[in-house]
């Protein structure tokens, strides 16, 4: 997935994986709408993909706040570049409450797995939420099924506290 970059955040070297966040707009839509289409990312969450570009696009200018409705949470989001392919290959996200915690969420397309991009990008991730919005603590919820994203987040110092209480029974993991 060719793309322009869009107002570049943070770029990393980790190992031989190279990512730079950019913080996520509504131009990221367009370019992000064909990975995020592919049924092998939902196979683990409640959503499927996107219904339509435009529908991503509302739902990113919604995002463009940074805040909750509300008010009383920060919605961080970025769009994931991948420096040597020169490409967009996903987005990492964080909610963070009154309580410091960021909880972690990240979608890297199909073509980016195994590459070390998802790791480079959640613990660039991790970084500007303590850096720059005040997160001392993150957490993160995994499908008991994903191995791939329950190594992800071992593998950056997350440790396994239990299963979340609802009938879903997804893992929950937290670090700091």
């Amino acid at each position: 997935m060719a793309g322009t970059l869009i107002e570049p955040t943070r770029t990393v070297v980790r190992g031989a994986a190279r990512v730079r966040l950019d913080e996520l707009v509504a131009a990221h839509a367009a370019i992000l709408y064909p990975g995020l289409c592919d049924p092998r990312l939902h196979a683990y969450t409640d959503d499927g993909p996107p219904a339509s570009p435009e529908e991503l696009e509302a739902r990113y200018r919604r995002l463009e706040s940074r805040r909750s409705p509300q008010g009383d949470e920060q919605w961080l989001n970025w769009a994931v570049w991948d420096v040597d392919g020169a490409s967009y290959v996903g987005y990492v996200q964080a909610t963070i409450g009154a309580d410091r915690i960021a909880q972690v969420a990240y979608v890297l397309f199909v073509p980016a797995w195994g590459r070390g991009l998802a790791t480079a990008a959640v613990e660039t991730m991790l970084a500007l939420l303590r850096e720059r919005h005040g997160a001392d603590a993150f957490a993160a919820r995994i499908d008991a099924r994903n191995t791939r994203s329950i190594a992800l987040v071992e593998r950056l110092g997350f440790r396994l506290k239990g299963r979340a209480p609802d009938a879903a029974g997804d893992l929950l993991f937290a670090r700091g």
